[in-house]
């Protein structure tokens, strides 16, 4: 099955191979070191996110937010996604109902794209080509 999606519609990314454990079992203590990496980080590229545990789907963990956006971990065959994405969840929904929260969120995107692709460098990641096969094929390079 292959999977469409590496991380939310229209979010910033970066890829990385998690090292492949010669016991499977190990895997979890792997993604645990990484996820920790990705805390210790944040607040040092983009200090206005706090840690946060929660989801979008089934797929996308968030790890981090700020009043404009997420910042998450996605995995799939050894690899893992770091994304960053303008928030989805109810409380922003309710907020955009008011005043233009999610134009203001683009428009803040864009202004720190630079900051997150250093996060994305800091972490080891690499910033996928355009399209899942592309994504695929700079992975297996790596």
């Amino acid at each position: 099955m292959l999977r469409s999606a590496y991380h939310p519609p229209g979010a910033q990314a970066g890829v990385r191979g998690l090292p492949a454990p010669a016991d499977p079992r190990d895997w979890p203590a792997a993604y645990a070191a990484f996820v920790a990496d990705i805390h210790r980080e944040v607040p040092v590229h983009l200090p206005s996110f706090e840690r946060r545990h929660a989801w979008r789907g089934r797929s996308h963990r968030v790890l981090a937010r700020n009043v404009h956006a997420d910042i998450g971990i996605s995995t799939w065959q050894g690899a893992a996604w770091v994304w960053i994405a303008a928030r989805s969840d109810r409380e922003f929904r309710r907020r955009a109902e008011w005043i233009d929260a999610r134009g203001e969120a683009r428009a803040w995107l864009l202004q720190i794209a630079p900051r997150f692709a250093r996060l994305l460098t800091t972490l080891g990641c690499q910033q996928p080509l355009s399209g899942s096969d592309a994504a695929s094929d700079q992975l297996a390079a790596a």
